[in-house]
Order: C-alpha cells, then structure tokens, then sequence
C-alpha cells in the first residue's frame, strides 16, 4: 500500500487552459482548477490561495468539489497583493 501523499499548488494549472478545455472557456475558475488537477494521476492533495481562490466561490463550494473528486486540501496560503503593506491591514496609500 502506497502512503506517499502528493499535493500541488492550484495555480500551476492555470497554463494552457486550451489544451484542457479545448477552448471552451472563456473563464477559467477555482471549481475548474480543481476538477483539471483530479486528472494527474497520484494526486492525492492540492494547494490554495486565499483570498484568490474564493473570490467567486464559498470554502463550502470548494471543500464539496475537493470532495466530490476524491481529493484533500493540504494547506492554503494567505496571498494578499500590493494593496497591503508588511502584512498589515493598512493600505499602501494611507501609509505614506
């Protein structure tokens, strides 16, 4: 029995969405990214970001899908963008 875990983050998929979708998104979404890593064999966990992968869908939404596919989340990073400073909660802008 194989106990190795293999876990990825959700943006590496992100790539060449054609090749997956055959063009037929115009959007590509977390649910979607979610459903293309189920298809890597061994993959037994994935990685997220929030609050970049809950923008448009709720944590109840993603953990059913995760689920649905037979899969676990092994962590998510917190991944806040330029609009905050050193971790803090304060804009950029009102730091100066």
């Amino acid at each position: 029995m194989n106990n190795l875990k293999f876990s990825t983050r959700l943006n590496s998929f992100f790539t060449e969405p054609d090749k997956f979708w055959d063009g037929s998104k115009e959007k590509v979404t977390t649910l979607d990214l979610i459903e293309r890593m189920s298809h890597v064999e061994g993959l037994t966990h994935v990685e997220l970001n929030y609050p970049q992968h809950f923008t448009e869908v709720t944590v109840d939404e993603v953990k059913q899908k995760v689920k649905d596919l037979n899969l676990k989340v092994s962590g998510i990073a917190l991944r806040y963008d330029q609009t905050f400073y050193r971790g803090g909660n304060l804009p950029i802008a009102r730091m100066k």
